[in-house]
């Protein structure tokens, strides 16, 4: 394994040599826009040392193959898809550590849009006083066309559900995953949860009998914050005394193969740690692929979040999962961006011929700025990465990420993201997405009506647990 990543302690030990290695010529600039305090030269130099090592004129748009709609690779991977599924060899990573923060009402595994909707138009709900301040805070920040059109959907949705039900987007997650395996499945899985709410989760998962899961399925992960960096003559060290933040969801993928990090609980709710890694326990029970699944993204409630059709269509383009040397080592699924949004892409390096995710905080110099300006509807990562398990501890385990770094309130802090993981040698990413499927996510108030509409979906679909 890298031995950056060993532990959190082995990691912030290593990214003062690693923030020195990339800045190289530029940590004299760094330091005199830290101490002049000039955010214009440490974004430039922020953005400089981040940027992909592709030259803009050797990057094209890599195309990926698109699944019609409805239809996954064939009768033979789809069922292959559904007997993994079912059996826990395909493993879903839950990312449940990540907060609303453009909303600021905590973790996003409680937030619950339909109670959001209630505080909106001042109806009784069950948000907190805090909450509801912070609700009626975000709105008036909101143009006031904005507010308005808010205001009017979410309106129609509280005359159509007048007895909404009250579920944060965390357990829906995981009641629509459940819901969609056969009886007897017995389903394993990753879950990463808040540092600040690990508690909370866990006394939910318990009262709630883990939502349909086994409780000796279920491993959990808590993703640690890392203080910021600071310049010390021609050194970095850590600063104490700087608000701590998480090094990214990058940093999530490497904590799988970390000893004595992961747990899980006992029927009372007691933790049990692992002495070793949640990827060898894995391994040890016959993990084929792991899939990634963001606690924000609206369609992972519904019939998407394990659905086989879209997993045969990874399998296929992994030939093999349980072999490293065949096909693909991770696949990933894109949305279409009709929109023409700028953002992350798949890309093309013509001089190499390689495919891999291009991220947005690796394309922000002007050149590259300027490429991606030209791009004409590039489909956006949906972030629903499908890994081949042997390869994560064959190749990723072994390579480990890059800390990018990002400068806020004068301190340096690690980004690591999963994105990079296509571009280690051996991994042979491909990419796939499903004929017409958007991106739908809840960040920000505006996507609340959206949000609203997923939800009662739900509620209309499922037969919900007494």
């Amino acid at each position: 394994m890298n031995p950056a990543y060993f532990s959190q302690e082995a990691f912030e030990a290593w990214v003062p040599n690693a923030f020195r290695d990339m800045l190289d010529n530029a940590f004299g600039a760094a330091v005199d826009a830290v101490n002049g305090k000039d955010p214009k030269a440490l974004s430039a130099i922020e953005n400089r040392v981040n940027a992909l090592k592709t030259r803009a004129q050797d990057l094209d748009q890599a195309v990926a193959r698109v699944l019609p709609s409805g239809q996954g690779a064939g009768d033979a991977w789809e069922d292959k898809a559904r007997e993994l599924l079912a059996s826990g060899a395909c493993v879903p990573h839950f990312l449940f550590s990540g907060a609303a923060t453009r909303l600021g009402l905590g973790s996003v595994y409680f937030l619950d849009v339909s109670q959001l909707g209630l505080s909106l138009l001042g109806k009784t709900c069950a948000l907190t006083e805090k909450q509801r301040a912070t609700v009626r805070k975000n709105l008036q920040e909101m143009p006031e066309p904005g507010q308005k059109a808010l205001l009017e959907a979410v309106s129609r949705w509280e005359k159509k559900n007048k007895e909404p039900r009250c579920l944060g987007l965390g357990p829906r997650q995981l009641l629509e995953y459940r819901s969609l395996l056969p009886k007897g499945a017995h389903p394993q899985a990753v879950m990463h949860l808040p540092e600040a709410e690990a508690d909370e989760v866990l006394e939910d998962l318990l009262e709630n009998k883990f939502y349909g899961f086994p409780r000796d399925g279920i491993y959990f992960l808590i993703q640690p914050a890392c203080h910021g960096y600071v310049f010390r003559g021609r050194g970095i060290g850590q600063d104490p005394a700087s608000p701590a933040l998480p090094a990214g969801h990058g940093y999530t993928l490497m904590q799988l193969f970390q000893d004595g990090v992961a747990f899980q609980v006992d029927g009372r709710g007691k933790r049990l740690p692992l002495e070793g890694s949640v990827y060898d326990a894995l391994a040890a029970k016959g993990a084929q692929v792991m899939v990634s699944h963001r606690v924000n993204d609206l369609t992972q409630i519904t019939p998407v979040v394990a659905d086989p059709n879209r997993l045969s269509a990874a399998l296929a383009l992994m030939e093999d999962p349980r072999d490293p040397a065949k096909g693909s080592n991770v696949v990933v699924e894109l949305v279409a961006n009709p929109e023409n949004q700028k953002g992350g892409f798949w890309k093309l390096d013509k001089s190499t011929g390689r495919k891999a995710l291009a991220e947005t905080l690796n394309l922000k110099t002007p050149e590259l700025d300027a490429f991606v300006s030209r791009l004409r509807e590039p489909p956006y990562n949906a972030f629903r990465n499908v890994y081949k398990f042997a390869a994560l501890g064959r190749i990723v385990r072994e390579e480990g990420l890059t800390p990018f770094l990002r400068f806020r309130g004068g301190r340096m802090y690690p980004e690591t993201v999963t994105g990079e993981a296509t571009e280690l040698e051996g991994m042979r990413p491909e990419a796939f997405r499903a004929e017409g499927e958007l991106i739908h996510d809840f960040k920000e108030l505006k996507n609340l009506p959206e949000a609203l509409d997923f939800v009662s979906a739900q509620d209309r679909r499922l037969k919900w647990p007494q």
